[in-house]
């Protein structure tokens, strides 16, 4: 009964939900008003955004920021990574873009060839650094959206 607790009924009932609620909340964001909601793949392709996990090296390159580098990076980053923003989902603007793409194994290719060709009169790619600027952009956007 123990094993059976641990390993299935906390992690589904308890770890999996709050993992899809963290992940859900930083997948879109908000358009300013009903009247820019559209569901044409363009105007969609506008309320996501690209999450990569990770920051930039230090550039001083002293011990002690290469430290607090390193352990951001491993835990912060990268459980952030593993449990939260899984699979495609850093790239899950290009899914509005193309969703019926079946590669999606191969989605983060495919959107940096996309971001490479894509043609000046389409919506730009845009990517957020770190869960957390990720969160902060897509409350502010709900906080901007106004007629909801």
């Amino acid at each position: 009964i123990p094993f059976l607790i641990v390993g299935w009924v906390v992690p589904l009932f308890v770890l999996y939900p709050i993992s899809t609620a963290l992940r859900l909340s930083v997948e879109h964001t908000f358009p300013e008003t009903q009247a820019d909601r559209k569901f044409d793949l363009g105007s969609l392709s506008e309320f996501s955004n690209a999450i990569y996990c990770g920051e930039l090296y230090p550039q001083n390159g002293s011990a002690k920021e290469l430290l607090v580098w390193i352990a951001r990076m491993l835990f912060i980053h990268l459980p952030m990574r593993l449990f939260v923003l899984v699979g495609d989902t850093p790239v899950h603007d290009h899914h509005h873009r193309y969703p019926l793409y079946k590669d999606w194994p191969n989605y983060a290719f495919a959107r940096l060839n996309a971001v490479s060709t894509s043609a000046q009169d389409e919506p730009a790619y845009r990517e957020v650094w770190g869960y957390f600027q990720a969160l902060d952009h897509t409350l502010l956007s709900l906080s901007k959206s106004k007629g909801w």
